[in-house]
Parts: structure tokens; C-alpha cells; sequence
């Protein structure tokens, strides 16, 4: 059977390549209230200091391997006397560099036994990911050309060519301590 001169074959499929991460990063942050600027300052300094201090001595985790963010001085109370009944908060997060993905829970668990911080979800890094999005996109380019067979072998009709692709989505996502890269590819066939 011989297809029309317009006639299409329309097929989108994903590609999916489970690749594991690199590195980790789990941020902390730390909170202090006082009565004075320079006391609430001065107490989320000690509480940051502390745990780069535990950070080394526990884990061996370099001062390189942190970054750490300026504080922030907020305040709160009446506005129509200066001072009075005021409190002064200051807040200071460091982000954590983990270059051995397997000592992430040790390191989160840790933090966890700290009182007064707040500890971020760990992010799953990879610094190369790319390799993994093209190996997805390959996956997703070979299924749409196996369904868009399918579809024509049903149909009694013969695929010309592709009249285009189009990479509908593509990226990485993170689940159960592995990375995950994925591609959605639409191709639309030509039919003889």
C-alpha cells in the first residue's frame, strides 16, 4: 500500500541512563537572636565555626570544601522606639562539598546531632553529566524509530525518512543516591 503524498508517521519516546553522581553538597544553616546586632552576630559565628571545626576534626573535611555565605542581621519589634523591645537575628548557612558520595550519611548524620541548625536535603552532584544526556537522547532517537516501525508495518505502509526530530525535554534528576538523565524525542516520519 502506497502512503499519500502527506501522509506522517508521528512517534515521541524517552530515553533514560541511571548514572552515579560524583559528589554530594549539603548545606547548614544557623540562627542567633540577641538583644544586640553585635551579640546575635557574634553567637551564629560561634555556632558556624563550631561545625567546620566538627567538620574537620570528625571527617576530615577541608576548609576548601566549604563555602560559606555572609551572615544576614535582621530585626524585629516596635518600630517607633529605636531600640527598645528589639531583637537582633543573625543567620549564616555553609555549604558542604563531599567529594566521596559514601560519606554523605555519615556527614548528614553528624550535622544531625547538632542542636540550633538547619540541615538541607544532600544534592547529588555530577560534574560531567553530559556524556549521560547524550547516551539518553541515543535511547530515545532508537525507540521512536522502533515504534514508528511498528506503526508502519501495521499500517502496511514504508517509512521514506524523517521530516524532523525535535528534543521535546532533557536533564537530570536525583532518586534513591544515583542520578538520572533522560531525553524526550518526537520524530516525525515521511512515508512512501
Amino acid at each position: 500500500m502506497r502512503a499519500s503524498e502527506d501522509a506522517v508517521i508521528s512517534t515521541e519516546a524517552r530515553g533514560e541512563v541511571i548514572f552515579p553522581p560524583d559528589s554530594a553538597a549539603i548545606t547548614v544553616s544557623a540562627e542567633a537572636s540577641e538583644d544586640w546586632s553585635g551579640d546575635a552576630l557574634s553567637k551564629v559565628n560561634r555556632i558556624i565555626s563550631d561545625i567546620k571545626t566538627m567538620l574537620f576534626r570528625e571527617y576530615s573535611i577541608h576548609e576548601d570544601d566549604i563555602e560559606t555565605a555572609p551572615a544576614v542581621l535582621f530585626s524585629s519589634g516596635e518600630e517607633d522606639d529605636r531600640w527598645k523591645g528589639k531583637t537582633f537575628s543573625a543567620r549564616q548557612s555553609i555549604r558542604i562539598m563531599l567529594h566521596d558520595t559514601e560519606r554523605t550519611g555519615p556527614v548528614y548524620t553528624g550535622l544531625s546531632r547538632l542542636s540550633g541548625i538547619e540541615i538541607g536535603t544532600p544534592v547529588l552532584i555530577r560534574k560531567a553529566a553530559e556524556p549521560f544526556l547524550d547516551e539518553a537522547r541515543r535511547k530515545a532517537v532508537k525507540e521512536a524509530v522502533r515504534k514508528a516501525g511498528i506503526i508502519a508495518e501495521a499500517a502496511g505502509v514504508k517509512i521514506k525518512g524523517i521530516k524532523s526530530i525535535k528534543e521535546v525535554e532533557c536533564g537530570t534528576s536525583a532518586a534513591g543516591g544515583k542520578l538520572k538523565a533522560s531525553a524526550d524525542i518526537k520524530i516525525v516520519f515521511e512515508l512512501i
